[in-house]
């Protein structure tokens, strides 16, 4: 029969390896997120912008990412009176109406971007 002595001792040990275990999982999460966060640093968004001409919704916006890690997604919001803009996922807009806008690009790992555009 074991000892309750040996009992304790050996549950002593399974507790102590659980932290361990634990400890490991959340400093390599921790890692993890610090090299994400130095990668999210490298992403960038330029933007060549075309002013609208006679008061036509023909403005427009290329946009140049780089960094971070492909694919991309790129979301547009617009001020209420520029319809058609709110949330399309395309980098590039056309037809764009004198006004403000936001544009938010996402990439792989989840970095964040955002800049505010304003068409003239």
């Amino acid at each position: 029969m074991v000892s309750f002595k040996y009992q304790q001792s050996y549950m002593l040990r399974v507790i102590q390896l659980f932290v361990i275990l634990v400890l490991l999982i959340v400093s390599t999460s921790f890692v993890i997120s610090n090299e994400q966060l130095a990668n999210c640093d490298n992403l960038k968004i330029d933007t060549i912008i075309q002013r609208t001409t006679d008061g036509l919704d023909n403005g427009s916006v290329d946009i140049l990412v780089s960094g971070g890690e492909e694919p991309y997604s790129f979301t547009w919001y617009g001020e209420k009176r520029n319809k058609g803009i709110d949330n399309r996922e395309v980098a590039n807009q056309s037809a764009l109406r004198k006004g403000k806008y936001l544009l938010v690009v996402v990439d792989a790992t989840n970095c964040v971007e955002k800049v505010d555009i304003e068409i003239e």
